[in-house]
């Protein structure tokens, strides 16, 4: 080892010393600089990692080991020094070892000048440290392994130059077989750099990676070793090669047993690849004589939205595929709009593109594919497209279980006036479609309908209600029956359904209403006495409205707009014992009902959900001013909210169990409908920033806990997240508020103009009726002489009124876009100065060092 260190110190100043060398390293950080930093795409991932240069890294170090490599044994040969080294007292291993230390060296010290990337994406952002970590080790394993590939170049020439040529073919080989898959094939490309580099780069340090660069490395330094002892040996020299195939199976076989062993740790700290427990049970649980296959069709491009959920997805496949071993088979398929992959993909899944647009919305639409279809036998599950809201392990780890199983668990839903399945709308005439929920519970469980019409006798895993207060009483005693057996029930309640507030129409509760002078409906049950059975105090006209409101653009909703949170005041929001609601972050009911404990011997109620201390409540009638001949109506703008005496904390959801005597009860009660309507579920696919709330997850996290299939309760609320570019994200959220109090200034103006147009109007018409001296037909001309002077005056004023806002909000803008691009600027500055400056004050130095010793010579 002291012979190679002395070698690999020779060489090492020989390369430092000349300023020849600092261009290769300017050359070689300034590429890294380009391609992560000068592209836009860089602020248009919005991403705080080193995703670009990732991709074009292995290319780059070609050339660049290439240089590094090249004068290693051409050198000597080229100067006559050759002879020299084979004359020492060293073995050929120990030259090998120095020649190799010193290339090895120089990399690194190159690459150090790439670690001020860390830096350039600190001024954005907090960078993942421990992603930062895996990316720069997967750099230097990278190197390492290609720079001994590259001497082998060197080895065979004199010629500088063609060492240079034929290191870079031969490290060449092995960056582009695993780029190539589609023409070499699955099996080619698993020997290529690309997968192991990956799993570096994006955060996992795993054994199979490490041993493949541990095998490239030592397979090229095999061969150099064999080319050196050939110069030694002019006969007997058959076993070299056989030596080197030899350490090429070994090598080989180390990967696809490292491989096997599934051994890979999460170097990031945000967790992004740390699989849930659940998701270890369901691939460990999968039958061995039952494999699951999963074909992944995702675009090579997306949208800024999505970038983040690629990459999530892209992560996910990759451990599960190391997971799984044989049990889980993965197949990604790049996919664009007009390939092969998008007619196979619509053909064997009907998965089709999904049309996107980009945050800044003037860019352009995308047809982007991001779905997977799961199977296992004849059972198959499809995911159309993985949508930003949710979570990519939720819906794969839901889709296997679903597909490893022999039987699906059966939920039923009642039908009751909330029509989930759809059905003819009375109020608009038309078809209704089936509410979203029922197709989520589909993906999940064998869903039935179920009629109220006679007592329901077939025991399911889970029955849901909506809207049980819509039953007549005979259908409501059909329910109670199934209720009182124990059997685990759903239940969700409204007093104001606002998705349709025809549904149970709480003003004609306990009354006949009729239509276009039709037959009035059954008089509906009594929904009192149900929940007061089920050991709950519930009053169908009851309506919960709460101040708080954590959000400011949507500081117009009306206060029966309840938020709950964790600011809401309330001692416990969610319930923090309960699986259900442990893990969950924001809700929101829309003129939901409130919940009391009934006191029922024997049934325990417990709180799931609770509204804030600033809540009260308000009666049906206060509320709603509804039309008793059409069902129709609207607000009553004149309703006062005064918090309520005697109520703390209203109770929103709650679960009662328990037995009163030959009644027992697992019933799950929420008071509103509404939280699970069509616009919940589109917010939680597209997952609009600031606006991520549960709705939907509680509802499948409480079917879930009455089936007793709690495995996918913890996955719904995991929420992977890469480091953003945050500064980024800053200057947009101001532009946005201001944009948006510029818009508000901008309508209270035409709002006080119209105040003042009609204060003048009225102030005239009242002056004309005062005067004695004209008859009505002559006051009524003028009054209307009035309104069109006014209405003139008031459009004019509007249109100037919208014309100054449109120029505010093009100011805006153009302000916003300023200042975006001059952190463009700033960036792509601060990354050529931070890292081509350092090296170039060194190769200055080192030239002026050299410059002054020649000068002495010459003196």
């Amino acid at each position: 080892m002291k012979a190679a260190l002395a070698i690999a110190r020779r060489d090492l100043v020989r390369w430092f010393t000349s300023p020849t060398s600092y261009v290769f390293t300017l050359v070689f950080i300034g590429l890294c600089a380009g391609f992560q930093f000068m592209q836009e795409k860089f602020f248009l991932n919005n991403l705080a990692n080193l995703a670009l240069l990732n991709e074009v890294f292995p290319y780059i170090v070609i050339v660049f080991a290439a240089a590094v490599a090249m004068g290693t044994w051409a050198d000597e040969r080229r100067h006559g020094t050759d002879e020299l080294l084979l004359t020492l007292p060293v073995s050929d291993r120990a030259l090998v070892a120095g020649k190799y230390l010193a290339a090895l060296g120089i990399y690194a010290a190159s690459l150090a000048f790439a670690l001020t990337f860390i830096v350039d994406l600190r001024f954005l952002a907090r960078p993942d440290i421990g992603l930062m970590l895996g990316t720069f080790l997967g750099y230097v394993l990278l190197g390492g392994a290609l720079l001994s590939i590259a001497m082998v170049g060197s080895m065979l020439v004199e010629s500088v130059t063609v060492g240079f040529i034929l290191g870079a073919l031969f490290c060449f080989v092995p960056v582009v077989l695993g780029d190539a898959a589609s023409f070499f094939g699955e099996g080619a490309a698993s020997l290529g750099v690309r997968g192991a580099f990956r799993d570096f780069t994006t955060g996992v340090g795993s054994l199979q990676a490490v041993a493949y660069f541990a095998g490239l490395a030592a397979l090229g330094l095999a061969v150099n070793l064999a080319l050196l002892q050939r110069r030694r040996l002019r006969e007997g020299q058959w076993h070299l090669p056989v030596r080197v195939a030899c350490l090429a199976a070994t090598a080989i076989s180390l990967v696809i047993l490292t491989d096997r062993s599934g051994i890979r740790v999460d170097l990031t700290a945000e967790g992004l690849h740390s699989v849930s427990a659940q998701t270890r049970q369901t691939i460990a649980a999968i039958p061995a004589d039952k494999p699951v296959y999963i074909q992944a069709y995702i675009s090579p491009e997306v949208p800024q939205d999505y970038v983040e959920t690629r990459e999530n997805l892209l992560s996910l496949l990759r451990d599960l595929a190391a997971l799984g071993g044989s049990r889980v088979n993965i197949r990604v398929t790049e996919t664009t709009k007009a390939s092969e992959a998008a007619r196979d993909a619509d053909d064997r899944f009907k998965i089709k593109s999904m049309r996107l647009g980009d945050r800044e919305g003037a860019k352009g639409r995308t047809d982007v594919f991001l779905g997977a279809a799961v199977t296992s036998g004849l059972d198959e599950v499809v995911i159309p497209f993985f949508y930003r809201g949710i979570s990519p392990e939720y819906e794969l780890t839901r889709s296997i279980r679903v597909v490893s199983k022999a039987k699906r668990l059966k939920v039923g839903i009642l039908t009751t006036d909330a029509k989930w399945f759809g059905g003819f709308e009375f109020t608009t005439m038309q078809p209704s479609p089936s509410w979203a929920i029922v197709d989520e519970l589909k993906k999940q469980y064998d869903v039935v309908q179920v009629a109220p019409d006679a007592p329901i006798t077939e025991s399911m895993d889970v029955l849901i209600a909506p809207m049980p207060s819509s039953l007549t009483q005979a259908q409501l005693d059909n329910l109670f029956f199934y209720v009182r057996q124990g059997w685990p029930v759903l239940l969700l309640d409204d007093p104001l359904p606002i998705v349709n507030s025809s549904i149970g129409a709480n003003e004609m509760k306990g009354g006949r209403r009729g239509m276009m002078g039709g037959q009035p409906p059954e008089m509906k049950g009594n929904a009192r006495e149900f929940y007061r059975a089920l050991g709950l105090s519930w009053e169908p006209t009851d309506i919960v409205w709460d101040s708080y409101n954590p959000h400011p653009s949507l500081t117009e909703m009306p206060e029966e707009v309840v938020f709950v949170g964790k600011g809401n005041g309330a001692a416990e929001p969610f319930n923090p014992r309960s699986p259900i609601t442990a893990n969950l972050q924001e809700m929101v009911f829309l003129f939901s009902g409130c919940l009391h404990s009934g006191n029922a011997k024997g049934i325990e109620v417990t709180p799931l959900l609770r509204a804030g201390r600033a809540a009260g409540i308000l009666s049906y009638s206060e509320v709603w001013r509804a039309n008793p001949f059409f069902g129709s109506g609207g607000l009553n703008p004149q309703r006062h909210h005064v918090p309520s005496t005697g109520v703390d904390e209203p109770i929103l959801a709650a679960r009662a169990k328990g037995k009163a005597g030959e009644i027992s009860v697992d019933a799950i009660v929420v008071s509103d409908l509404d939280l699970v309507s069509e616009q919940f579920f589109e917010l939680r696919r597209q997952g609009v920033e600031n606006l991520d709330f549960d709705n939907v997850t509680f509802i499948l996290n409480c079917v879930d806990a009455l089936a007793k299939d709690e495995g996918t309760i913890e996955l719904r609320s995991r929420r992977p997240r890469h480091r953003t570019l945050e500064k980024m994200e800053i200057a947009r959220r101001e532009h946005d508020k201001m944009q948006l109090e510029e818009a508000r200034a901008a309508d209270e103006k035409a709002e006080k103009r119209r105040t003042e147009a009609q204060t003048r109007f009225d102030d005239a018409v009242r002056k004309i009726e005062s005067r004695t001296d004209l008859d009505s037909q002559t006051k009524e001309i003028m009054v209307q002489s009035v309104r069109e002077t006014e209405q003139r005056k008031l459009d004019i004023e509007k249109r100037r009124i919208d014309d100054e806002k449109e120029i505010a909000i093009a100011r805006s803008e153009a302000e916003r876009d300023g200042k975006v691009n001059l952190i463009h600027k700033e960036v792509k500055i601060m990354a050529l100065l931070g890292t081509i400056l350092p090296a170039l004050i060194a190769a200055l130095i080192v030239l002026s060092l050299r410059i002054r010793r020649e000068l002495e010579a010459r003196r």
